[in-house]
C-alpha cells in the first residue's frame, strides 16, 4: 500500500499532491503503513480513505485498489448501518445536520434534522446535555460519558435509557470549532 500511495496521481484529488499535504496527514499515513494491524484513515471534509496492507485484506479485491482516496458513498453506507448512534450538529446552536437510524431510534423517531437540539429535544436541555454541548463547542475539547442516563420522550412519556457517548468537536482547517459529532451506544440492556 505504501507503493500504491506513493505512485497514485494525487494532483486531481481534493487534497492535491503529497508535497502539499499537512504534516499531520503524512505522520498518520507513516504510522498506518508501519503497523501490521488493519488500519484506515478518513481524511478531510470529503473523507478520503487511506489504508494499509492488513486492512486491504479485509475489503477484498472488489474494493481494492479503488477504495484508496475514495469515501463519501461508503461512509454514508457505514453511517446508516452503524449499530452506534451518530449525529452531526452544526454551529453554536447545535443544529442537526445528520442523524443515523440508531440515533433516531434513541430519540423515539422524532424529526430532528434542521432543528436545534433545544427545538428537537427539550428533555435533553432539561437533563444538562445542551450545557455539555456548549462546553465542547466553546472549549474545543471532547466530552466522553459512560453509563449516563438519558430520558427521551417516547410517545410523549419519558423512558429511561443508559448511554455511553462522546461529543467530539468538529474543527475547520484553522482549528475553529464548527460543530459537534455525537457518537455512542445505547447500553440500557447491559445496565
Amino acid at each position: 500500500m505504501g507503493a500504491r500511495i506513493r505512485t497514485k496521481d494525487w494532483r486531481l484529488s481534493p487534497i492535491g499532491p503529497p508535497e502539499k499535504w499537512p504534516q499531520s496527514l503524512k505522520t498518520a499515513i507513516r504510522l498506518l503503513l508501519s503497523t501490521g494491524h488493519p488500519m484506515f484513515i478518513w481524511w478531510g471534509p470529503r473523507l478520503l480513505q487511506f489504508y494499509n496492507d492488513a486492512y486491504r485484506q479485509s475489503i477484498g479485491d472488489e474494493r481494492h485498489p479503488s477504495a484508496l482516496g475514495q469515501e463519501r458513498r461508503q461512509f454514508s453506507d457505514l453511517f446508516e448501518q452503524s449499530p452506534s448512534f451518530m449525529a452531526k450538529l452544526t454551529g453554536p446552536q447545535h443544529r442537526f445536520e445528520l442523524a443515523n437510524p440508531a440515533y433516531m431510534r434513541l430519540v423515539g423517531e422524532r424529526p430532528v434534522l434542521g432543528k436545534t437540539v433545544a427545538e428537537a429535544l427539550p428533555e435533553a436541555v432539561e437533563q444538562g446535555y445542551l450545557d455539555l454541548l456548549d462546553e465542547v463547542f466553546h472549549s474545543g475539547k471532547a466530552h466522553a460519558a459512560f453509563s449516563s442516563e438519558y430520558w427521551p420522550l417516547i410517545d410523549g412519556k419519558p423512558q429511561k435509557r443508559v448511554v455511553d457517548f462522546v461529543y467530539q468537536p468538529i474543527k475547520d482547517r484553522e482549528g475553529t470549532v464548527t460543530g459537534i459529532f455525537v457518537e455512542g451506544f445505547d447500553v440500557t440492556a447491559r445496565a
